[in-house]
């Protein structure tokens, strides 16, 4: 049987497309940073990602953001409003399992 207590990882945009364009990629990206290459395409995509969410909270003026940097209190305010269902969510946290 597996131990599921506490067996969660932040899963951020950044390392779904990593997945995508290679799963080793991410692995190495996540138990070896250190080795992981540095390129100009990561920070444009950083920048990209602050337009893109300041367009969504243009279009989403009664969307909720969520900037906490705190994990636990990020997941923890994504549940609150997801038990609400009344606005939208920027930049919600959700927890992915390991198995």
């Amino acid at each position: 049987m597996h131990n599921t207590t506490n067996n969660y990882r932040q899963l951020t945009k950044s390392q779904i497309l990593l997945h995508r364009q290679c799963p080793k990629r991410l692995w190495l990206s996540v138990h070896h940073p250190e080795i992981a290459e540095a390129d100009d395409s990561g920070q444009a995509r950083r920048t990209k990602g602050v337009e893109v969410g300041k367009v969504a909270r243009g279009l989403y003026p009664d969307g909720i953001l969520i900037e906490s940097l705190d994990q636990q209190q990020a997941l923890m305010k994504t549940q609150a409003c997801l038990d609400k269902r009344k606005n939208p969510i920027l930049r919600r946290r959700f927890k992915l399992m390991e198995c």
